[in-house]
């Protein structure tokens, strides 16, 4: 075990929404060196007595699982992991988040991280972008194609305030568009 105080000569770069194929092995070598592994996959379930020194131990290790998964997940990921009662749990997620999945299952995951990703105020707007075209590849990649107009509309919902008379100035752009192709409502 490599203890705390030591100073690693490797890294493992964050977890973001495109490196997670690369990004779980080389965690799981990190999380096997530090004698973690098992905790974090769940092969290792915390013992029933709370009161003896092995379910100590597996809390104790239990903790340090979590605090490395969460030192190696960008902030959005770190946000929708924080919470769960343990590294096993947190890993889960993460492979549910990330994984591919059945269809119907990959899509409800899908609209879950487009759901999360909004545009804050102090980010930086490229790499917000970046995070939203790769959730559009995984929609297509899962059969779901999206006209450029939704695309549009979606990610237009994403912005923050500050963004909004570009939004209103697309809405009407969107609005003369569908009019003149003769999509509008019809009249009476």
């Amino acid at each position: 075990m490599v203890s705390s105080t030591q100073t690693r000569k490797y890294s493992v770069d964050k977890l973001t929404t495109k490196n997670y194929r690369i990004w779980k092995p080389r965690m799981e070598l990190l999380l096997d060196l530090e004698e973690l592994l098992d905790v974090t996959t769940g092969t290792c379930p915390a013992p029933k007595n709370t009161q003896s020194e092995a379910w100590k131990d597996w809390k104790n290790k239990d903790k340090r699982a979590k605090l490395e998964t969460l030192l190696h997940v960008e902030d959005k990921q770190a946000d929708a992991i924080r919470k769960l009662a343990t590294a096993a749990e947190m890993w889960s997620k993460l492979k549910q988040m990330f994984e591919p999945q059945d269809g119907t299952t990959r899509i409800h995951t899908l609209a879950t991280m487009f759901h999360m990703c909004v545009l804050q105020e102090e980010e930086d707007v490229l790499t917000f972008l970046d995070t939203w075209e790769t959730y559009l590849e995984e929609a297509t990649t899962v059969g779901n194609e999206i006209s450029e107009e939704m695309k549009i509309g979606l990610l237009l919902s994403k912005l923050p305030e500050s963004w909004s008379t570009l939004s209103r100035c697309y809405a009407r752009v969107w609005r003369t568009r569908r009019d003149h192709r003769g999509l509008g409502p019809k009249s009476r």
